[in-house]
């Protein structure tokens, strides 16, 4: 035998599986609770999400200043408003117009990205995208 699983993994595997099976049932109220948070803060600045079922990851169309532009958009808003995400065309070509915010952050830094997002959607109607 030439590999195996490390004693670490071994370690991990044996305690996830006596110790760690209510787990999953926790962490996914939490991340429920988050979806339902940042979706209902992006419906708030009128831009469109469909409700993720399955991860933790908010596919959200781009405001239509930027048309389908979602690598300008997800770049401007990392400068101008230090919320990171990815444009949806790394995802391929029917993501293009979109981006993708993780949720899998705490409580804090979520609401901190929703209020840094809705103040730059909402000043994005008082100047005009280049």
């Amino acid at each position: 035998m030439v590999t195996s699983p490390s004693n670490p993994a071994q370690a991990a595997a044996t305690e996830a599986l006596t110790n760690g099976l209510d787990d999953p049932v926790a962490m996914r109220k939490i991340y429920q609770k988050r979806r339902d948070f940042v979706e209902a803060a992006i419906k708030d600045m009128g831009l469109d999400m469909a409700t993720p079922s399955g991860a933790f990851y908010a596919f959200v169309k781009i405001p239509e200043a930027f048309g389908t532009d979602d690598v300008r958009f997800a770049e401007t808003l990392a400068k101008e408003a230090k919320v990171g995400g990815v444009p949806g065309s790394a995802f391929g070509a029917g993501g293009e117009g979109y981006i993708r915010f993780s949720y899998a952050a705490s409580d804090e830094n979520l609401h901190e990205a929703m209020k840094r997002l809705k103040n730059y959607v909402a000043s994005l109607t008082t100047s005009q995208v280049d």
